[in-house]
């Protein structure tokens, strides 16, 4: 087999001066090239023989010298003794040299080769082009890099090599390596891989096909920007084993967000399986949750802080692919709570898989200030099921992560909306994490929504981005207690003015005084109202209807003592049918008959008319 040989060679030459007769080789494209390299168990080998000299000097003769502008290699192979390794690129601008030299008893081989953009063959993942610069040496017994310069895009690496038995080649190698991680996601189509900076050296061996060594690596200005962590300005560092079967990085440490992750990291060539065991120390909560906020559930919007300290185990493989995480974590109050934030201590066991996006909760009790509560269950893209029991104190510190939750735009009207008082809830959270339906019972102290205000509140709920149903509802607001039933349309968890609404209302000798406290108004009138009312419509055009008692009544400063009636409010008209007014002369209550008015009173708003169809009996008329 000879040293080199192509099936088809085919050469591009330029005249750079025909005057000159000067003539350089602009294009070279070798088709199935070969390269058959033999090393003797003795040393001896196939490379060119120098030329033999009478002389004793050293000899020096130059056996190649090579400039082409464009060189491409096409399903070549290269062959070292029986081992043998698939060739195909292709680049720019290449300069080979390569002198002969020494003795004819012991030749040496000294090369460089300048090359720029190569390009390995054509793929979906096709590296960006490099440029190759290298000396290196051949003699009897071993084969030298002295120096390789690899530059990649922002990428650069310097490399050292050599090996000295070629019938059996183990390579020493060192090296010292800038990666810019852009140039991975940019080379591979791959945006799950971070961004920033890596410098790295090293030094080991390859023997038989197996790397061997030991090095050490700084990673600055790490961007992380998956959908459920995004965060910047993290740093790493550790040194790493290379072992027949992986790397071990048995120190590592990355540093972010005011703490540290510390452990052991092990990477499998097969598969290229990851697997970590670290120790999460003093991360403020304040700064991770802006990092894994999103619509689905703002908790940014929660202003908590801590100190969270985790064991925790990680697995991925390739590039952070299906990666999973478990934890047992703990959240201690902090010495000094950041500013605008609330502190909170916590105990919780969960699981993060990135495939399928889930957050599992076997545990998390939680503790601030004015509220406690605990959570398991599933936070799921769509499938979230969560077991909710909370205790809140004071709903005025939740307002931001409730107006959030509903899609209230900051520094809007509807932001501002203040909601306060005690609740306490225990249900559900359920459906989509970007879209979920709170399912269960509640009881609210001192509730208050705006300008409206409760005593307390208590009944059966379920709220989410398409309604808001209340049933077996009971509502106080001093000595007014009513019965609630109710459901209302939502349109992205807005009351919107086409939406339906539909509520049933109980009343039972309610002082009117309570409810015009409630409703923020006050009416020249007095009495027990007992009545069950019925409201349906939209939200621009409601309706409401029901059987109406006032009781021990005043209208202005006439009393009576009694008024029924069918009442229907309508946008545009209030009506009162089939009313039975009853009222009794003075000191006539015991002695003496009732006055009865009885038909029915209809008031247009547009127009501020007052239309009556009344008949009375008995009227005392002193």
């Amino acid at each position: 087999e000879p040293l080199f040989s192509a099936e088809q060679a085919k050469i591009g030459l330029r005249i750079d001066s025909f005057w000159g007769r000067r003539v350089s080789l602009n294009d070279l494209v070798l088709v199935q090239p070969k390269v058959h390299l033999r090393v003797e168990k003795d040393g001896s080998n196939n490379l060119p023989v120098l030329k033999k000299s009478a002389s004793k000097q050293p000899l020096q003769q130059t056996l190649l010298d090579l400039h082409v502008r464009h060189v491409e290699i096409k399903d070549g192979w290269f062959l070292y003794n029986n081992l043998r390794s698939l060739v195909a690129m292709e680049g720019g601008d290449l300069r080979l040299n390569l002198t002969g030299g020494g003795t004819p008893e012991r030749p040496l081989y000294l090369g460089t080769i300048d090359w720029d953009s190569i390009q390995l063959a054509r793929r979906r993942d096709v590296p960006m082009p490099a440029n190759l610069s290298a000396k290196f040496s051949v003699d009897r017994d071993a084969f030298t890099v002295e120096q390789a310069v690899v530059d990649a895009g922002r990428s650069h690496l310097d490399l050292q090599a050599k090996t000295k038995n070629f019938e059996s080649p183990d390579w020493n190698y060192r090296y010292r390596a800038w990666l810019d991680l852009l140039d991975i996601r940019e080379a591979f189509r791959t945006p799950e891989v971070p961004l920033g900076r890596i410098d790295m050296r090293g030094e080991g061996t390859l023997a038989s096909g197996v790397f061997g060594g030991k090095g050490e690596f700084a990673a600055d200005n790490i961007v992380l920007s998956f959908e459920d962590f995004h965060s910047a300005n993290l740093t790493s560092r550790s040194s790493y084993v290379l072992e027949p079967d992986g790397v071990v990085l048995p120190d590592f440490g990355a540093y972010a967000l005011g703490g540290s992750v510390k452990g052991r990291i092990t990477m499998k060539y097969d598969g290229l399986k990851f697997r970590g065991e670290t120790k999460i120390q003093g991360i403020r909560l304040g700064a991770v949750t802006p990092a894994i906020d999103h619509p689905g559930f703002p908790i940014d919007s929660l202003h908590w802080d801590a100190v969270i300290f985790a064991d925790t185990v990680e697995t991925w493989h390739d590039n952070f692919r299906d990666f999973d995480i478990s934890a047992r974590m703990r959240w201690d109050e902090p010495d000094e709570t950041m500013p605008g934030h609330i502190p909170i201590t916590s105990e919780s066991a969960l699981r993060y898989r990135y495939t399928p996006n889930s957050l599992e909760l076997s545990q998390f009790d939680f503790d601030t200030p004015t509220s406690r509560g605990s959570l398991t269950g599933v936070l799921h893209p769509k499938n979230t099921s969560l077991d909710v029991h909370m205790d809140i104190g004071a709903l005025r510190p939740w307002d931001d992560f409730i107006h959030a939750l509903s899609g209230d735009k900051p520094g809007t009207r509807d932001a501002k909306i203040v909601i306060d008082g005690a609740l306490q809830w225990n249900g559900k959270i359920l459906g989509p994490s970007d879209g979920p339906t709170f399912q269960g019972h509640f009881h609210g102290e001192h509730a208050r929504y705006d300008n409206f205000f409760l005593d307390s509140l208590d009944g059966d709920m379920t709220y989410s981005p398409d309604e808001l149903v209340i049933t077996r509802g009971r509502a106080r607001r001093g000595t007014m207690e009513a019965g609630v039933d109710g459901q209302l349309q939502l349109t992205d968890w807005e009351f919107r003015p086409q939406n339906q609404w539909e509520s049933e209302l109980n009343l039972e000798k309610v002082p009117l005084e309570s409810l015009e406290e409630l409703a923020g108004a006050k009416y020249p009138v007095q009495g027990l109202l007992t009545g069950q009312f019925h409201g349906r419509g939209t939200r621009a055009e409601p309706s409401l209807t029901g059987l109406v008692d006032l009781a021990d009544a005043t209208v202005y400063t006439v009393p009576f003592n009694r008024l029924r009636g069918q009442l229907t409010v309508l946008p545009d008209e209030v009506r009162l049918s089939n009313a039975e007014l009853r009222f009794f002369g003075p000191g006539a209550e015991k002695t003496g008959g009732a006055g009865i008015v009885t038909g029915s009173v209809a008031y247009r708003y547009a127009v501020k008319t007052l239309t009556t169809d009344l008949v009375g009996a008995s009227l005392p008329l002193a």
